[in-house]
């Protein structure tokens, strides 16, 4: 990126005194006034052009030439006597989003001698944006000055957008430093268009850089420029940031709405910063903004971070107070907040009262309510909810199934662990290193040393990898098995998997040498951890102990 990548200085932006432009659409369809007049004398969809419209439409989004021509030859003419006719079907086009046919437009208009303006190729441009066609946006920008017309700040607006769409941040950035070269005043439009191109990419910084520029040019930010920039810096996990822009707004009376302090309120969420994320939610009745069910379910998610549990359940009963709706995603996160509370009936209790609201459960949902009861052994609630899913048309994913392995694996119930293992390829799911990891804990627990190796040993090849939790489970397994020397060659082998053991995994093999009386080794061990910084636990110095006491 060019000059607006640096780290911005945040500084008082002031009222803005560059050139005015006339905008047609809000929404991005920008005309001048010229064709908003043209608009406005025609605007019945069965007069000429609308009708003309329509045929165009009808031949499809990629249309021949031959094609083309047959539809648009009755029109030559009278394009050559209203050439604000031609500007009211590109725009029309703009509208129905047909990029392609907006451009052959206009290759016909050149090869039939009619004078092609810059009001027809902000349309054509617009289509582009409008469709998600950046690559023809760009082309069109580039060979207007090879038509003799001069690109306006429309232009670099609807191609700036175009590159937002297509998230090719750095392409709108690198035009919108281009514009003043061309004595185009960038405004507040083509600013916003490039900080919203950088927020889609998740290039926080650079959006920021582009806000702080028009405080240094003096381009007045708006609502939009505020709000993108925050929403950039939701997606980084910038919360300072985010809540440092909302401040600036109330500081300089720029117009809040929900949007932006949806986008603060996830930003603390992202950060796990609840209390923020709170605190946000109380200001918006002194800007006068109504909160929404965005607003709550995502200051709920937070407080589902923070395992606030007691005030996530106050926000969910707010929602009904204000009379909003209630969807998934607000009962999902209340759902979470319990689940890792261990609060499993409170979690239970949520899921069934979507079913009575008509709140279609899902993923989330289910994820939550399961892991909830693993946390609890409430095994056969846990397999319950599993069979429940397909019936609820809700798909079973790996996640969700490997916590109803967990479940049954803290309830002892390995036999039904392992059958869940065994249903996944049937089930077209990819086992999931935390499903292998349930399993071998299983084992770990029945002292299965044999079967919790094979399963370590037969993960790569089927492309899960290994975690320390494998390891520290099936040392373990070892362990309680007495194979004391099999703990020790699973010990050494973790570096070969680029896993570096920690305090539980020398706790384990510690405990095997104690078992085996290997006093030295465990001495050995005891050593290796003092030189890594690994705190020994109270156990673990026990074991050692007794290993040199059974010597003896």
């Amino acid at each position: 990126m060019r000059k607006f990548v640096k780290r911005p200085d945040l500084g008082h932006h002031r009222k803005h005194r560059g050139a005015k432009f006339t905008q047609f659409y809000e929404s991005g369809n920008y005309v001048s006034n010229a064709t908003a007049t043209t608009h406005s004398r025609v605007s019945s969809p069965e007069s000429g052009e609308g009708a003309l419209l329509k045929s165009l439409v009808a031949l499809g989004p990629r249309p021949t030439e031959h094609d083309l021509w047959r539809v648009l030859r009755s029109s030559i003419e009278n394009w050559r006597r209203n050439p604000r006719a031609a500007t009211y079907l590109l725009t029309g086009l703009a509208k129905k989003r047909q990029p392609v046919i907006a451009t052959s437009v206009i290759n016909i208009m050149r090869t039939s001698g009619i004078q092609v303006n810059v009001f027809h190729c902000n349309a054509a441009i617009t289509a582009c944006d409008k469709a998600g066609c950046w690559e023809l946006a760009s082309v069109c920008l580039r060979e207007m000055p090879q038509l003799e017309i001069k690109p306006d700040s429309v232009s670099y607006n609807a191609t700036i957008a175009a590159f937002g769409r297509g998230e090719k941040w750095e392409l709108a950035t690198s035009l919108l430093s281009d514009m003043p070269r061309l004595n185009l005043l960038p405004a507040t439009r083509n600013c916003n268009a490039a900080i919203s191109a950088c927020e889609k990419a998740g290039q926080w910084q650079a959006a920021l850089s582009v806000f702080s520029h028009m405080a240094q040019s003096a381009i007045l930010q708006d609502t939009i420029s505020y709000s993108s920039t925050i929403s950039a810096c939701e997606k980084g996990r910038e919360w300072q940031l985010a809540i440092w822009l909302l401040h600036d707004m109330r500081k300089k009376h720029v117009k809040q709405d929900a949007i932006i302090y949806n986008a603060t309120i996830s930003a603390c969420e992202k950060g796990a910063r609840w209390e923020m994320a709170l605190d946000v939610l109380k200001s918006m009745p002194d800007a006068s903004v109504m909160p929404d069910t965005v607003t709550f379910s995502a200051t709920i998610s937070a407080c589902e971070k923070g395992k606030c549990w007691t005030i996530a359940l106050g926000l969910l009963r707010s929602i009904f107070e204000l009379r909003l709706s209630a969807n998934a995603i607000s009962y999902s996160a209340a759902m979470s907040a319990f689940e890792k509370a261990g609060k499993w009936e409170p979690a239970l209790g949520i899921l069934r009262e979507m079913t009575r609201l008509a709140v279609p459960p899902n993923q989330v949902s289910y994820g939550a309510a399961v892991s909830a009861c693993g946390r609890a052994e409430q095994w056969q609630l846990a397999l319950d909810l599993l069979s429940e899913m397909p019936r609820s048309s809700v798909p079973i994913n790996e996640i969700i199934h490997s916590a109803a392995m967990t479940a049954c694996e803290k309830a002892g119930r390995w036999q039904l662990a392992q059958a869940l293992l065994s249903s996944m390829p049937r089930m077209s799911l990819r086992p999931s290193v935390g499903s292998y990891n349930a399993m071998i804990s299983a084992f770990e627990k029945r002292g299965c040393w044999e079967e919790a190796c094979f399963l370590l040993s037969s993960m790569p090849e089927v492309s899960v990898e290994q975690d320390t939790i494998s390891y520290n489970a099936s040392i373990s397994a070892c362990h309680k098995g007495m194979q004391w020397l099999r703990a020790i060659e699973l010990l050494r082998h973790m570096p070969r998997a680029e896993l570096r053991p920690n305090s539980m995994s020398y706790g384990a093999a510690i405990s095997a040498c104690d078992k085996g009386g290997a006093w030295q080794l465990a001495l050995d061990l005891l050593g290796i951890m003092s030189r890594q910084h690994l705190k020994p636990t109270t156990f673990t110095y026990n074991a050692a102990l007794n290993a040199c006491g059974t010597s003896r």
